[in-house]
């Protein structure tokens, strides 16, 4: 079985978030700061040099035909 600290790398000073995500994976978001706003789909999570976490959220391309995917911290999303 695979494990978050598996992707990091072995030489990393980094450590891990103290605190579970929030979201998990297929988790249905809204994005709701900023200049614009609008539904996601949680498909990842990233970990910023400093331990910060970045969720990577598909927003559905109006033609339905593929996702644009774009990273967010916590504080712009709520469940929905």
């Amino acid at each position: 079985m695979t494990v978050f600290s598996d992707f990091l790398p072995r030489t990393s000073r980094m450590t891990l978030p103290s605190a579970a995500p929030k979201f998990r994976y297929g988790d249905l978001v809204e994005k709701t700061t900023g200049d614009y706003t609008g539904p996601g789909i949680i498909r990842g999570l990233a970990v910023l040099g400093d331990g910060r976490l970045r969720y990577l959220v598909g927003h559905q391309l109006a033609n339905g035909k593929g996702e644009l995917l774009h990273t967010y911290s916590e504080i712009n999303l709520r469940p929905r």
